[in-house]
């Protein structure tokens, strides 16, 4: 993908990446590794963000016990909705566990976003 012709919204991805090596890669003791991939499908830009980390569930368990602070994945979720507002489109987030054999094996987040050229305005 071309990033001369596709735009993606500001700060959208960062915080799940650092949410990928904070909370799922870095309670490891093994290597962590993660994936990022953009794929246009027809109007839409398909991002996932994949780590071989705990995974969610273990993650939230470790983060419960910590103080609350409000959740980066809540701003993520606002900037979403006012997209889908702003240009009328379909527009989500999904997270999950992976599995191998039964066994979490890291997180999936899949973020699907209107395809923005470089004519489009994001506010």
């Amino acid at each position: 993908i071309d990033p001369q012709v596709c735009k993606i919204p500001a700060l959208l991805l960062q915080p799940i990446v650092e949410n990928a090596i904070w909370h799922g890669i870095g309670p490891m003791e093994k290597e962590g590794k993660l994936w990022i991939i953009f794929r246009r499908n027809s109007d839409t830009l398909q991002i996932e963000i994949i780590d071989n980390g705990i995974g969610v569930k273990e993650a939230q368990r470790i983060k419960s016990s910590k103080k609350k602070e409000r959740h980066s994945l809540d701003v993520i979720n606002e900037r979403l909705s006012l997209l889908q507002m702003q240009f009328k489109s379909h527009v989500y987030m999904e997270i999950k566990d992976r599995f191998e054999k039964d066994t979490v094996c890291g997180t999936k987040v899949l973020i699907v976003i209107p395809w923005l050229n470089e004519n489009a305005v994001v506010s």
